[in-house]
């Protein structure tokens, strides 16, 4: 057994009642963990394992997967959920880390700094409506750097050259980036 604070990146439906979920943790980078029954209603994990909230996991190891054992919330973010755009910005930013991180590599760093994305996407509206598009340009930098695949200066300053780095670099286009494309 073992715990670990973490953020959800990622969920799967898993057989019939079950759940895969892959988290970024604090201790432990980025794992793949088992939810056995959270499908179901009656499900004591079900209503704590939630997008965008800071969790308090309870790990128990398995032959395949590891399982979730006890799940609290430690902060929910609130804000977050109630703003389609922020919604938007932070499901980008849960993408971007789930695709570029090493499962079992842990980052201290990548953690910190989805904790502070999150945070500063959860503050009230006035103070960051405009700011969303800059955080988000910031977060791929900084992520980018964290995992030693700085883009050089040239491209870094120039959004379009950027854009193509990254998407070359994922090898694979985001889900999430469609969200921003103008209609």
């Amino acid at each position: 057994m073992y715990r670990t604070v973490a953020i959800i990146l990622k969920k799967n439906d898993w057989q019939e009642s079950s759940q895969q979920f892959i988290f970024y943790t604090k201790n432990f980078g980025k794992i793949n963990a088992l939810g056995r029954g959270t499908k179901k209603i009656e499900s004591k994990l079900n209503s704590s394992l939630q997008f965008f909230c800071l969790l308090d996991l309870t790990f128990a190891k398995g032959k395949n997967f590891d399982h979730i054992t006890g799940v609290e919330i430690v902060k929910d973010f609130k804000n977050i959920k109630m703003d389609y755009k922020k919604i938007i910005y932070t499901c980008y930013g849960l993408e971007l880390v789930e695709k570029l991180s090493a499962f079992y590599n842990p980052e201290r760093e990548v953690f910190d700094l989805l904790l502070d994305f999150f945070e500063f996407v959860n503050q009230p509206q006035p103070k960051i409506a405009d700011n969303l598009n800059l955080v988000k340009n910031r977060f791929e930098r900084k992520l980018l750097e964290i995992i030693g695949y700085q883009a050089p200066e040239n491209i870094s300053l120039n959004k379009q050259k950027f854009n193509i780095f990254l998407e070359n670099y994922l090898q694979k286009d985001l889900k999430t980036k469609n969200f921003f494309k103008p209609v």
